[in-house]
């Protein structure tokens, strides 16, 4: 499901992704962790750099990429187009 966050342009409702994210996070499982990172990268916005500055990854490559991802916010990457990737 995350995945499909990364790439559909409206998934849901925005309080609905937000949600989401901001629970995948809390995962013990270190790939759903980085799924939700990646789809709120995906996704770009305030709601979704403030759930990233909140969170503090315990896996050192993780929270290294959500560090970058919250220099690379708030602009959505899939602005624009209907999917990320063809």
């Amino acid at each position: 499901m995350l995945q499909c966050l990364s790439v559909l342009k409206h998934p849901g409702t925005a309080s609905w992704r937000v949600a989401l994210i901001r629970e995948a996070l809390t995962a013990d499982d270190v790939g759903t962790r980085d799924a939700a990172a990646q789809a709120a990268e995906c996704r770009g916005g305030a709601e979704m750099l403030d759930i990233l500055k909140k969170h503090t990854d315990p896996v050192p490559w993780l929270q290294a990429y959500i560090l970058d991802v919250c220099k690379d916010l708030p602009s959505p990457r899939w602005q624009g187009q209907d999917v990320l990737w063809k």
